[in-house]
């Protein structure tokens, strides 16, 4: 067994703990490429690597129809997309709206813009001389069984992928989950974002329901929700404060990194992020009452090859063309506690942020303008299925959850936090030995009895979320004291 790290970059001990602890146990072979930082990090923006890329470049422009260019009977434009889009989508033009995400409308978009047409060229010289170069450093060490990736979304990455399925070598994708505090190892051979395999291998309804499990699961959910630290978001203490003295109800729009891989991979009919905020900010203004906070997501100053707050922007040059009657609803913050907001507004909005499952945890129905891999778990609502969430009547019972949804909640983040994702810590190394020797073993509850508290020691944690979150318990104590008046009739 020899394992074939895809970089250093993301995989080193701070980031993956147990799997460097689990090859240290297991005195596991492994190596990392190393020799193409620049490439790694290249984001779609392949222009410093020109020179590098020439023998590619003149096979690419030799070809006909650069949609069916194949190489070792890969198609470059299907691996070069997602990285392609990663720098397409820092530029005004992508956000005009009304461009489908589908392989072929974005092709044709993309070859009609000179800039896009040329950076296009150069993302598929790349995955050409990816696969070119991992085919030889394959046969150079062809004792690699395992390869471990990131994501999955980038170039070389992707080109590693494909051969490695080719050869039969075993692909694992990890990523991080939005607590900061796990992550997704899981196997497969196409990218992960926003579609890990809690759809497929488990859901609410086929976890093993027994009292205990269900109750240590539930409550260990519950400790790992407590303890968010989103790796991409500041931590502040800021809060926020209403602009607003009316009694109008407040929705929450959750924005995304404009070039978010979670948004990349989704086909849908809007590739635009920006442009669907906009739609749901004017069906908002336009048919409700609601006063809205649009929330940006501070890693865009950050993340490659943006680094610039593109979507604050946007969108603030958008409220600004509107009446002055509706600029006055809507209120753009950054870097202001997410939790804060929770305690304030009625409803939450979003694409496929994982903050959504957060306001899950705070008793919200979120409305989905996306499709994610939390929908249809019975704790979700979709705003494109269900228009009349946006009408005059603004029905805030249907933004919350009711006690029934709210324990589907913690079925499902039970099994997200038990069977699909690995805690970050020492104690998990045993479960990547075992992951990494058995691609059909899947982590299950019974790896984490011993390292979870015991269900009494849990239940204090609900004791002190109730002094943190009182207004959420006392609206779920509502619900539960309705719940047992409902069909009663009144004595005679």
């Amino acid at each position: 067994m020899k394992i074939l790290f895809a970089d250093n970059w993301h995989f080193h001990r701070r980031n993956f703990l147990p799997i460097f602890e689990a090859i240290k146990r297991g005195s596991l072979s492994h190596q990392f490429e190393t020799s193409r930082r620049s490439w790694w990090k290249a984001h779609g923006r392949y222009a410093h690597l020109t020179r590098s890329l020439k023998n590619s470049t003149d096979f690419i422009d030799q070809q006909d129809d650069w949609r069916a260019i194949n190489y070792l009977g890969i198609n470059l434009w299907e691996i070069s997309k997602a990285e392609f889009l990663c720098g397409a989508l820092t530029q005004n033009h992508w956000h005009v709206g009304g461009i489908p995400n589908q392989l072929d409308f974005v092709f044709e978009f993309a070859m009609s813009n000179t800039q896009d047409k040329e950076a296009l060229r150069l993302c598929l010289a790349a995955a050409h001389n990816w696969l070119l170069f991992w085919n030889q450093y394959l046969d150079r060490h062809a004792d690699v069984s395992h390869a471990i990736v990131f994501s999955g979304s980038y170039i070389y990455t992707r080109a590693l992928m494909a051969l490695a399925k080719q050869r039969d070598i075993t692909v694992l994708v990890a990523e991080h989950f939005f607590t900061g505090n796990d992550f997704y190892l899981e196997y497969r051979d196409n990218p992960i974002a926003n579609n890990c395999g809690v759809q497929r291998d488990f859901g609410v309804n086929s976890f093993i329901k027994e009292n205990e499990v269900k109750v240590i699961s539930s409550a260990y959910a519950h400790s790992r929700m407590k303890g968010v630290k989103n790796r991409n978001v500041p931590q502040t203490n800021i809060t926020y404060k209403l602009p607003w003295g009316d009694k109008n109800p407040i929705v929450l729009v959750i924005g995304q990194v404009a070039n978010d891989f979670s948004i990349i991979e989704t086909p849908s009919d809007e590739i635009s992020s920006i442009a669907i905020y906009k739609q749901v900010i004017s069906g908002l203004l336009d048919n409700t009452s609601a006063n809205v906070i649009f929330k940006t997501h501070p890693w865009e100053r950050r993340r490659a090859p943006l680094f610039s707050p593109l979507t604050k922007i946007k969108i603030e040059e958008f409220i600004q063309s509107l009446p002055e009657k509706d600029r006055v609803r809507v209120a753009i913050i950054e870097n202001e506690s997410i939790q804060s907001i929770f305690q304030i507004c009625d409803g939450v909005i979003g694409i496929s942020s994982q903050g959504l499952l957060e306001a899950c945890y705070y008793g919200f129905k979120p409305a989905l303008m996306g499709g994610t891999f939390f929908s249809n778990k019975g704790f979700t609502q979709s705003a494109i299925q269900n228009p009349t969430l946006l009408n005059e009547s603004f029905d805030m019972d249907l933004w919350k959850l009711s006690l029934t949804e709210y324990e589907q909640f913690l079925d499902f983040m039970g099994d997200m936090f038990t069977e699909a994702l690995i805690p970050n810590s020492k104690i998990a190394s045993r479960l990547i030995c075992e992951k990494l020797f058995d691609p059909h073993a899947k982590i299950s509850t019974s790896h984490f009895l011993g390292i979870i508290r015991t269900p009494k020691m849990k239940w204090t944690d609900f004791l002190g979320d109730l002094y943190e979150r009182p207004h959420t318990w006392m609206w779920l104590l509502g619900i539960w004291i309705k719940s047992k008046f409902k069909g009663l009739k009144p004595s005679k």
